[in-house]
């Protein structure tokens, strides 16, 4: 293989490692966006206000709409890191990448890893705040409508 095609492969798979990163940093990010709309139904649902709540509702589905499609080029890119580096792509797992990069690299993927895991943690607690905040809101909904109806009977939700 002439010298310069190596150089070319190997600025090849630095590119796609480049790349993975920057994905990563975008998903990190749409995540982030994930997590303020969970703040902000929380508050909708407090306040009871259904047109916030319903805004809320179609911003998240457009949300994970492009988080599912981040996520589809970062599995493609890992199919393509795992050919060039001739390993299976089950193997291109974090500690995998890791060994690949400068420290500077290192660092930022680290970063990203640690902001990743602070922000689906709370994303996490905020899902079962709000959970917990609508079946209170359906539990006072359902009594209210017994009382007003007469009915024993309970709505299951």
């Amino acid at each position: 293989m002439a010298h310069s095609e190596l150089e070319r492969g190997e600025y090849f798979m630095k590119r796609l490692l480049t790349e993975l990163i920057e994905l990563l940093e975008t998903q990190k990010e749409l995540y982030s966006n994930l997590l303020d709309l969970s703040i902000s139904k929380k508050d909708a649902i407090v306040k009871t206000n259904v047109n916030e709540l319903d805004n809320i509702v179609k911003a998240e589905q457009i949300l994970l709409l492009r988080l599912g499609e981040v996520e589809s080029k970062r599995q493609r890119l890992i199919e393509q890191i795992a050919k060039e580096y001739k390993v299976n792509k089950e193997e291109v797992n974090l500690e995998f990448v890791l060994n690949q990069l400068n420290s500077s690299q290192k660092n930022k993927v680290m970063d990203i890893r640690g902001q990743f895991i602070n922000i689906l943690d709370d994303i996490t607690k905020y899902n079962n705040v709000n959970k917990k905040l609508l079946e209170k809101q359906l539990s006072f909904v359902s009594m209210t409508l017994n009382a007003i109806t007469g009915s024993g009977n309970t709505i299951d939700y």
